[in-house]
């Protein structure tokens, strides 16, 4: 390993998500294109948790129906967290024994590109003809950094909110649809709420809570940048006007007109993160969060549920769009083959194969004709595509993680009634332009 790419994974170890980043190696300027693999060969594809899924199992028998000689062989790094998975391939880069093909997040790879880990991939999908003019915008923006696409796409996640149609037809009320305002949310969730003395039975809303989730969406609705640019920011505007109205209109929600749960409430009616179990048991009426559309079929047996978008801000309606990828080792020697795999993954078959498990695909087209096709999707799939054709997406940075640690548990404290939003926009504004500009 070179001496710039051990020197940045080591000083990262404190901090899984500069580590992820350097995963995913660039090739040589120049470099010729890889030939298609020849003989028997076996790669190895690090993916998350502790066992094969059936969608990984599916993915690597359709692969190998094309492609018998190449034989993907799954490692496991556990959760998908800072000392589960991320640290685990932290460990392998910079062992100097990466996985052929690997799996990273939108914000944690550009530092993987800035250290020479992850391989670069443009030549390779030019010359077989990817479609990546079929990428949601989204992906091809995240994962472009320095003027390169550094990974194709395992999957794509948007917010949109979640809403019990037996609890809006109980109440007499016309659910949220498209161009449902802020205001028009808010009466909803007000009239949604179900208080008995001083406790909360049932919440309007919740949401979840983290910049690339609802927060993010809503400061972007409403005419926000969040930062000074979209490549390498070097400032933060969580102070400006737009920021600020709307971190207090979420924070309102909970600690003003109390028709969302503080953090310490929503974990006490189950939580709201995996299997969404607040707004599963009737406990809220409506979730802003990620499409899970497996979780609802499982968990919800005793309510009908449905989807609109997120309501609409000043500039405009939409929502937030993030991809994860799965990248190529710059390091692998075997890059025929992990390019075989890597290339097929990305192309109509793969994301095919993605799409028919109810996980949303990174090509448009594919979304389209086989992403939630059965009939009784057909409402819902709509809100879900649109919200991640007009989604928004974060600077690439190698900051990011680091950022976040910060930004996130800050809101929290707003939402929790904790800190307002205006003191919550100025210390943003000290400690997140420090870490920005390296500080």
């Amino acid at each position: 390993m070179g001496k710039t790419r051990r020197t940045v994974l080591s000083a990262a170890a404190g901090g899984a998500g500069a580590t992820l980043l350097a995963a995913c190696g660039a090739a040589a300027p120049g470099e010729a294109p890889a030939a298609k693999s020849q003989g028997p060969v076996t790669i190895d594809w690090f993916v998350t948790g502790d066992s094969l899924s059936e969608e990984s199992s599916r993915i690597i028998a359709k692969f190998q129906e094309k492609h018998p000689s190449v034989t993907p062989v799954p490692g496991f790094g556990g959760a998908n967290n800072d000392t589960g998975y991320r640290a685990k391939l932290q460990t392998l880069v910079a062992s100097d024994t990466a996985p052929d093909v690997f799996y990273l997040e939108w914000f944690v790879y550009p530092p993987y590109v800035v250290n020479g880990a992850l391989g670069e991939i443009d030549t390779l999908a030019k010359r077989d003809k990817l479609p990546l003019g079929d990428l949601w915008p989204s992906f091809a923006k995240q994962f472009t950094y320095r003027g390169k696409l550094w990974a194709l796409t395992s999957s794509m996640a948007t917010m949109v909110t979640w809403y019990n149609a037996d609890f809006f037809d109980q109440a007499g009320l016309k659910p949220p649809a498209k161009d449902t305002t802020w205001a028009q949310y808010l009466e909803l969730a007000q009239k949604l709420t179900i208080r008995q003395g001083g406790e909360i039975q049932r919440f309007g809303t919740t949401f979840w809570r983290s910049l690339h989730q609802p927060p993010g969406a809503f400061m972007f609705m409403a005419g926000g940048r969040l930062f000074d640019r979209s490549e390498d920011p070097q400032g933060s505007t969580f102070h400006e006007p737009p920021e600020q109205e709307a971190l207090a209109f979420l924070g309102d929600l909970v600690n003003k007109h109390r028709v969302a749960p503080t953090g310490p409430e929503e974990s006490a009616a189950g939580g709201n993160s995996g299997d969404g179990a607040i707004f599963a048991t009737g406990k809220a009426a409506m979730n802003m969060r990620n499409v899970v559309v497996n979780i609802w079929e499982s968990r919800m047996k005793d309510f009908r549920w449905a989807a609109a978008p997120l309501p609409a801000g000043k500039a405009g309606q939409f929502s937030v769009a993030n991809g994860h990828g799965q990248c190529l080792s710059a390091t692998t020697k075997k890059r025929d083959a992990a390019w075989t795999f890597l290339g097929w993954f990305g192309n109509v078959e793969g994301q095919t194969v993605i799409a028919q498990n109810n996980t949303i695909p990174g090509l448009r087209s594919v979304a389209q004709k086989s992403y939630l096709s059965q009939p009784q999707y057909a409402g819902i799939k709509p809100v879900v595509l649109d919200s991640l054709e007009s989604g928004r997406y974060f600077p690439n940075t190698t900051k990011t993680r680091e950022a976040l640690q910060v930004i996130n548990p800050t809101m929290g404290q707003v939402f929790n009634g904790q800190i307002t939003a205006r003191e919550a926009g100025e210390k943003l504004r000290k400690e997140i332009d420090a870490i920005l500009r390296g500080g």
